[in-house]
């Protein structure tokens, strides 16, 4: 029912967040793949899918700065795999393969 799933949404949420503040990208990933694997298509799925996809931006992100174009081409590919609407990812995706000249 609305109510559970609406408590079950914000306890995965807190979760994500607690990681995210950490900077933890991958386990933030986790608990938004977790969720979205429980609750594929309701108004809140909407919400995670658009959160994990900015976890993916983020950790992309640090690991180009850190010199791992490579690891960050590979986390956005997986982003655009998993994600429906995941525009923002294939935009840092086409970025990338701009930028260092990945083919």
């Amino acid at each position: 029912n609305k109510v559970c799933n609406s408590g079950l949404a914000q306890v995965y949420s807190a979760w994500a967040m607690h990681y995210v503040e950490d900077r933890d990208w991958e386990r933030s990933a986790d608990v938004y793949r977790e969720y979205l694997l429980l609750d594929s298509n309701s108004n809140l799925s909407r919400h995670f899918s658009q959160n994990l996809e900015r976890v993916y931006l983020n950790w992309a992100a640090r690991e180009e700065w850190h010199g791992e174009w490579e690891a960050a081409l590979g986390l956005l590919n997986q982003c655009t795999q998993l994600l429906q609407e995941a525009s923002h990812c294939e935009t840092a995706l086409e970025e990338l393969h701009d930028k260092h000249g990945f083919l």
